[in-house]
Protein backbone atom coordinates (compact mmCIF):
# COMPACT_ATOMS: atom_id res chain seq x y z
CA UNK A 1 0.00 0.00 0.00
CA UNK A 2 1.48 3.48 -0.72
CA UNK A 3 2.08 5.92 2.11
CA UNK A 4 0.25 9.26 1.94
CA UNK A 5 1.91 12.32 1.72
CA UNK A 6 1.21 15.55 4.04
CA UNK A 7 -0.76 17.29 1.18
CA UNK A 8 -2.89 14.25 0.75
CA UNK A 9 -3.55 13.47 4.53
CA UNK A 10 -4.59 17.07 4.63
CA UNK A 11 -6.60 17.44 1.72
CA UNK A 12 -8.52 14.13 3.10
CA UNK A 13 -8.85 16.25 6.39
CA UNK A 14 -10.61 19.52 4.83
CA UNK A 15 -12.69 17.24 2.65
CA UNK A 16 -14.46 15.49 5.57
CA UNK A 17 -12.93 12.25 5.41
CA UNK A 18 -14.34 10.01 7.66
CA UNK A 19 -11.84 7.04 8.19
CA UNK A 20 -8.76 7.08 10.13
CA UNK A 21 -5.57 7.84 8.03
CA UNK A 22 -1.96 8.29 9.15
CA UNK A 23 1.84 8.66 8.07
CA UNK A 24 4.87 9.05 9.82
CA UNK A 25 4.32 13.04 10.28
CA UNK A 26 0.31 13.27 10.46
CA UNK A 27 -3.02 11.99 11.76
CA UNK A 28 -6.64 11.95 11.08
CA UNK A 29 -9.05 10.72 13.56
CA UNK A 30 -12.72 10.84 12.56
CA UNK A 31 -15.32 10.74 15.37
CA UNK A 32 -19.01 11.22 15.68
CA UNK A 33 -19.25 14.74 14.44
CA UNK A 34 -15.59 15.37 14.32
CA UNK A 35 -12.41 14.73 13.06
CA UNK A 36 -8.75 15.89 14.20
CA UNK A 37 -5.79 16.71 12.32
CA UNK A 38 -2.94 15.91 14.39
CA UNK A 39 0.87 15.98 14.28
CA UNK A 40 2.64 13.02 16.01
CA UNK A 41 5.01 15.79 17.22
CA UNK A 42 3.36 18.65 18.61
CA UNK A 43 -0.27 17.55 18.77
CA UNK A 44 -3.30 19.17 17.85
CA UNK A 45 -3.04 21.20 13.90
CA UNK A 46 -6.86 21.61 13.61
CA UNK A 47 -10.54 20.21 14.21
CA UNK A 48 -13.45 19.81 11.53
CA UNK A 49 -16.90 19.57 12.95
CA UNK A 50 -18.45 17.66 9.97
CA UNK A 51 -22.37 18.22 11.15
CA UNK A 52 -24.51 21.42 9.93
CA UNK A 53 -24.94 22.90 6.63
CA UNK A 54 -22.22 25.07 6.94
CA UNK A 55 -18.88 22.91 8.04
CA UNK A 56 -16.42 25.00 10.46
CA UNK A 57 -12.90 24.29 10.88
CA UNK A 58 -10.78 25.40 13.89
CA UNK A 59 -7.09 25.74 12.61
CA UNK A 60 -3.87 25.95 15.82
CA UNK A 61 -1.68 28.97 13.82
CA UNK A 62 1.17 27.74 15.74
CA UNK A 63 1.63 24.30 14.23
CA UNK A 64 4.67 23.88 12.36
CA UNK A 65 1.86 22.74 9.70
CA UNK A 66 -0.85 25.84 9.99
CA UNK A 67 0.37 27.48 6.85
CA UNK A 68 0.15 24.71 4.92
CA UNK A 69 -2.91 23.89 6.32
CA UNK A 70 -4.22 27.23 5.81
CA UNK A 71 -3.74 27.04 2.50
CA UNK A 72 -5.18 23.80 1.69
CA UNK A 73 -8.04 25.66 3.31
CA UNK A 74 -8.16 28.65 1.21
CA UNK A 75 -7.61 26.52 -2.17
CA UNK A 76 -10.68 24.56 -1.09
CA UNK A 77 -13.02 27.91 -0.42
CA UNK A 78 -12.64 27.86 3.37
CA UNK A 79 -12.63 31.57 4.86
CA UNK A 80 -11.58 32.33 8.52
CA UNK A 81 -14.68 34.14 10.13
CA UNK A 82 -13.54 34.60 13.84
CA UNK A 83 -10.93 34.05 16.25
CA UNK A 84 -12.19 31.63 19.18
CA UNK A 85 -11.33 32.54 23.02
CA UNK A 86 -8.84 29.74 23.01
CA UNK A 87 -6.73 31.30 19.83
CA UNK A 88 -7.52 29.06 17.13
CA UNK A 89 -8.69 30.49 13.67
CA UNK A 90 -11.92 29.19 12.52
CA UNK A 91 -13.04 28.73 9.19
CA UNK A 92 -16.60 27.99 6.85
CA UNK A 93 -16.72 26.95 3.80
CA UNK A 94 -17.71 29.81 1.83
CA UNK A 95 -18.46 30.31 -1.99
CA UNK A 96 -16.35 33.03 -3.59
CA UNK A 97 -17.89 33.82 -6.87
CA UNK A 98 -16.37 32.84 -9.73
CA UNK A 99 -13.23 34.63 -11.45
CA UNK A 100 -11.93 35.63 -7.64
CA UNK A 101 -9.57 34.54 -5.38
CA UNK A 102 -9.69 34.83 -1.59
CA UNK A 103 -7.10 37.12 0.66
CA UNK A 104 -7.10 37.61 4.39
CA UNK A 105 -4.48 40.52 4.51
CA UNK A 106 -3.70 43.53 6.95
CA UNK A 107 -6.35 46.19 5.56
CA UNK A 108 -3.47 47.98 4.07
CA UNK A 109 -2.93 45.53 1.28
CA UNK A 110 -6.57 46.06 0.17
CA UNK A 111 -5.99 49.51 0.31
CA UNK A 112 -2.95 49.11 -2.25
CA UNK A 113 -5.02 47.28 -4.18
CA UNK A 114 -7.58 50.19 -4.64
CA UNK A 115 -5.65 52.70 -4.76
CA UNK A 116 -3.53 50.78 -7.46
CA UNK A 117 -5.91 49.51 -9.82
CA UNK A 118 -9.30 51.25 -8.42
CA UNK A 119 -9.55 54.78 -7.50
CA UNK A 120 -8.76 56.36 -10.44
CA UNK A 121 -10.42 55.23 -12.96
CA UNK A 122 -12.72 52.37 -13.80
CA UNK A 123 -12.37 50.03 -16.71
CA UNK A 124 -15.62 49.16 -18.61
CA UNK A 125 -16.50 45.40 -17.22
CA UNK A 126 -13.61 45.34 -14.35
CA UNK A 127 -14.45 43.12 -11.47
CA UNK A 128 -14.99 45.00 -8.35
CA UNK A 129 -13.15 44.22 -5.14
CA UNK A 130 -15.61 42.69 -2.65
CA UNK A 131 -14.68 42.03 1.38
CA UNK A 132 -17.00 40.09 3.32
CA UNK A 133 -19.74 41.07 5.52
CA UNK A 134 -22.46 40.10 7.96
CA UNK A 135 -24.35 40.43 4.42
CA UNK A 136 -22.42 38.60 2.35
CA UNK A 137 -19.72 39.85 -0.38
CA UNK A 138 -20.10 43.32 -1.23
CA UNK A 139 -18.36 45.64 -3.69
CA UNK A 140 -15.93 48.05 -2.38
CA UNK A 141 -16.80 51.46 -3.23
CA UNK A 142 -14.66 53.84 -1.87
CA UNK A 143 -11.65 52.93 0.52
CA UNK A 144 -10.46 56.58 2.51
CA UNK A 145 -7.61 56.41 5.43
CA UNK A 146 -7.43 59.22 8.40
CA UNK A 147 -5.98 59.21 11.79
CA UNK A 148 -4.68 55.70 11.79
CA UNK A 149 -8.05 54.37 10.44
CA UNK A 150 -9.45 52.85 7.26
CA UNK A 151 -13.22 53.81 6.12
CA UNK A 152 -13.88 50.98 3.39
CA UNK A 153 -17.81 52.04 1.46
CA UNK A 154 -19.49 48.78 1.21
CA UNK A 155 -23.40 49.29 -0.15
CA UNK A 156 -24.97 48.18 3.37
CA UNK A 157 -22.32 50.30 5.30
CA UNK A 158 -19.27 51.98 6.03
CA UNK A 159 -16.54 49.88 7.87
CA UNK A 160 -14.10 51.41 10.07
CA UNK A 161 -10.60 49.46 10.91
CA UNK A 162 -7.38 50.34 12.36
CA UNK A 163 -4.20 50.02 10.50
CA UNK A 164 -3.33 46.36 12.09
CA UNK A 165 -6.68 44.93 11.49
CA UNK A 166 -7.32 42.24 9.26
CA UNK A 167 -10.13 41.69 6.53
CA UNK A 168 -11.34 39.02 4.20
CA UNK A 169 -11.65 40.31 0.98
CA UNK A 170 -11.43 38.93 -2.91
CA UNK A 171 -10.13 40.43 -6.11
CA UNK A 172 -10.58 39.21 -9.71
CA UNK A 173 -8.01 36.83 -10.42
CA UNK A 174 -5.22 37.89 -13.11
CA UNK A 175 -2.04 36.24 -14.36
CA UNK A 176 -0.03 38.36 -12.47
CA UNK A 177 1.05 36.80 -8.90
CA UNK A 178 -1.15 38.89 -6.05
CA UNK A 179 0.92 41.50 -3.76
CA UNK A 180 -1.10 40.01 -0.97
CA UNK A 181 -0.81 37.54 2.55
CA UNK A 182 -3.05 35.36 3.58
CA UNK A 183 -3.91 34.05 6.70
CA UNK A 184 -1.12 35.19 9.42
CA UNK A 185 -2.89 35.49 13.06
CA UNK A 186 -0.52 38.05 14.49
CA UNK A 187 -3.07 41.09 14.17
CA UNK A 188 -7.31 41.34 14.88
CA UNK A 189 -9.63 40.46 12.81
CA UNK A 190 -12.50 42.37 12.12
CA UNK A 191 -14.63 39.20 11.74
CA UNK A 192 -14.26 38.37 15.41
CA UNK A 193 -17.43 40.94 16.17
CA UNK A 194 -19.18 38.46 14.27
Amino acid sequence: MNQLDDITVIQKFVQGETVLLSNPNLRLEPSFNTAQLLAKKGGLIATAKLAGQIRSILLRHSSIYGELVNRILVEHRYIPVGITPQGLTQYEHRPIPLGYEANYTEVRFLWKMWRSHYSKKRIPNQLPLKVLTQKGWEPVQTIEFGQESFFIRVPSDELMLCVSDRIVWINPMTDEEPATQFFHNDSKTWLESF
